[in-house]
């Protein structure tokens, strides 16, 4: 009997190892634990069920659920994303399942024990492990390594003590547990384009209410589809997925005053109307109305005491009428396609500079445009330049401007390669407001060079998730998790994009580049033509399929066409791809120095269209010129590897 719980233990001890290893990847299922445990599924079901009296799904769903409860008590991140990182796709059902489980929502867990634990880790253990051999032992080993135990106390301060206490400070950076959307606001007035009203002031509650802590703000473009629509705000709500919704309507009168009305509308109320209020103000006091309308939003919905709330982050200060009235028609056009609204937007934003050379969101508003140009097409010089300058004089006039500091962390990554200045930066975004849907989609990107996949992922889907239509978005999501081999969700991401945009053409290139993969290179031709129909942006992912598939002729063809494009990014970025696909390291290098850079220069080290040149030296010298902070498990034992070396020396 002893042996066979022996036994027992055993193979339970084993399934919990292999899942610990696996428990993050939510395509980790029956199948893939019964093949790595080398046992068949009916025998897998049949040990579980005797042993445990759970089948393998209910085993699984419990050792998430298990790992989520510890990360919950910990508070270490929001419901949704521990749900993603322990392998749960949908929030919802992952709620719903650790309620059955624990007799609590996570976010009622979360909130209980907010007040009564803190962080643990097991650095109290360790540090007592490592004076038991401190007392006992002068030296210690670690793998093949003799170490004087002194110099591993100061590694293990180095390595462990100071991560800690950086993540205590950061815990509660992303604590996003209330949900909100606000409908597009009904405006009234003869003095400007009523939707450009209604979209600025739109906008600024997005951006002010976003600074609360504990509140996830879905972005403008998730709710325009409901404007004018006959759905009932409880229907709404339900759709959208969200805990509250916001109406209202604005009065611009002629006397430049405006009245704003609000309403909180609550999920788990049979009329849903919960609260409304009222403002009433010159338009000079837009942003004190904006802060104040997001503070009694806040204390409403029970996220703030009026004793707690602190205007950190939340600058009241008035504006110029006509600088602000064309910002927001900047902002409005700038958020348009066209490459005519684009220069229509920032005609009026350096209008906005010359009603007041002192207004902050001008200057934030161009430097923003000016990272758009930076990763377009368009030929130009020095763009990111004018972007970071632009960014820094919005800070110097109002240190709160939250889009400032995204536009200098973008330019850090994309332009500057200043990899820890970015990383800064990032942090301080996420504590300041975890809602800015642009933020999480450069971290992705960001963390996706860094060789952290699961951070690139967690960041892209909070990026979708905050603003579920945007197509650029999804169809970038697409490409990352095809990039990571995720070809199911790959595909339904980029069907959803194409839904709502048919022709974009990285949607398109991300199918051929799944049919590839599986080896369907019908298919794959096709969705790749449509992709270089639309833009010949795409000149590159249609070469290196070309290349893949033995036409070089037509890969020599392209590099012809490229070379007639005007002076670009883009030209210089498909000429190196191309010359990657012919193995000329040289050239493909050279293009990738040549100046303008594109934006992605410094991910081709990470990108399988240069795996043809990885090794050439030429290329090699290039990585090492990005110094690119990689951290993956592999690079981060070198180093660990390299510290102890430095230590014994």
């Amino acid at each position: 009997m002893d042996s066979l719980l022996s036994m027992n233990k055993v193979f339970i001890s084993k399934l919990n190892g292999i899942l610990e290893d696996n428990y993050q990847n939510e395509n980790f299922g029956v199948s893939e634990l019964a093949e790595v445990a080398n046992i068949s599924r009916s025998q897998l079901h049949r040990k579980l069920k005797l042993i445990l009296g759970l089948r393998t799904s209910e085993f699984i769903k419990l050792f998430r659920l298990q790992k989520a409860h510890t990360l919950l008590k910990n508070n270490v991140s929001t419901v949704s994303e521990i749900a993603y990182s322990v392998g749960f796709s949908n929030p919802s059902y992952f709620s719903k399942c650790f309620y059955k489980e624990y007799k609590c929502t996570p976010g009622e867990l979360k909130h209980k024990l907010s007040d009564q634990e803190t962080v643990q880790s097991d650095a109290p253990s360790n540090l007592k492990l490592l004076l038991k051999n401190f007392v006992y032992n002068k030296h210690i080993f670690l793998g093949q390594f003799k170490i004087k135990t002194y110099k591993v106390l100061i590694l293990l301060l180095l390595t462990v003590a100071i991560p800690l206490l950086y993540n205590s400070l950061n815990v509660s950076n992303e604590q996003l547990t209330k949900s909100i959307a606000i409908l597009p606001l009904d405006a009234k007035t003869n003095l400007m384009n009523e939707e450009i009203l209604s979209n600025g002031i739109h906008e600024g509650l997005t951006s002010s209410l976003g600074k609360i802590i504990g509140v996830r703000v879905l972005s403008k473009s998730s709710s325009l589809k409901y404007k004018n629509s006959k759905m009932t705000k409880k229907e709404i709500i339900k759709e959208l997925g969200v805990d509250f919704l916001i109406s209202g309507n604005i009065d611009y009168l002629d006397t430049d005053s405006l009245n704003l009305n609000l309403t909180v509308h609550k999920s788990n109320l049979l009329d849903s109307e919960f609260q409304t209020f009222t403002y009433n103000a010159p338009i000079e006091n837009i942003i004190y109305v904006q802060n104040k309308a997001s503070k009694s939003i806040g204390q409403s919905i029970g996220l703030i005491k009026e004793s707690e709330y602190l205007e950190v982050g939340h600058n009241n200060r008035k504006v110029n009428k006509e600088a602000y009235k064309n910002y927001i028609r900047g902002m409005y056009h700038l958020h348009k396609s066209s490459q005519k609204d684009f220069d229509k937007g920032m005609q009026f934003l350096y209008k906005a500079v010359d009603e007041d050379p002192a207004e902050p969101l001008a200057y934030a508003g161009l430097a923003y445009g000016y990272v758009i140009l930076g990763h377009s097409a368009a030929e130009n010089s020095n763009v990111f330049g004018k972007a970071k300058m632009l960014a820094k004089k919005a800070i110097q006039l109002d240190s709160t401007l939250l889009e400032a500091y995204a536009a200098i962390a973008s330019i850090n990554i994309y332009h500057d390669r200043n990899w820890a200045e970015a990383e800064a930066l990032f942090q301080h975004l996420f504590l300041k407001n975890p809602s800015m849907s642009n933020v999480h989609y450069d971290y992705a990107w960001f963390c996706l060079l860094l060789g952290e996949k699961e951070k690139a992922l967690k960041h892209h889907a909070i990026a979708e998730k905050l603003d579920p239509t945007n197509t650029k978005y999804l169809a970038w999501g697409a490409w990352m998790e095809a990039y990571y081999t995720n070809y199911k969700r790959a595909m339904e991401k980029a069907e959803m994009a194409l839904l709502i945009a048919p022709k974009n053409g990285v949607a398109h290139s991300v199918k051929g580049f799944i049919y590839w993969s599986q080896n369907d290179t019908t298919k794959a031709m096709k969705c790749y033509n449509r992709a270089f129909e639309l833009s010949p942006k795409n000149a590159s992912l249609i070469g290196d399929f070309y290349a893949k598939t033995g036409d070089l002729e037509k890969v020599n063809n392209l590099i012809e066409e490229a070379k007639g494009w005007p002076k670009s990014p883009w030209k210089n970025w498909t000429l190196a791809v191309l010359y990657a696909n012919l193995n000329d390291a040289e050239k493909s290098v050279n293009m990738l120095e040549t100046d303008p850079k594109h934006a992605f220069v410094a991910w081709a080290p990470a990108l399988s269209l240069f795996d043809d040149i990885k090794s050439h030296y030429k290329f090699k010298s290039f990585v090492s010129s990005l110094d690119i902070p990689i951290r993956t498990k592999s690079a981060l034992a070198n180093n660990l590897k390299l510290k102890i070396s430095l230590l014994e020396q």
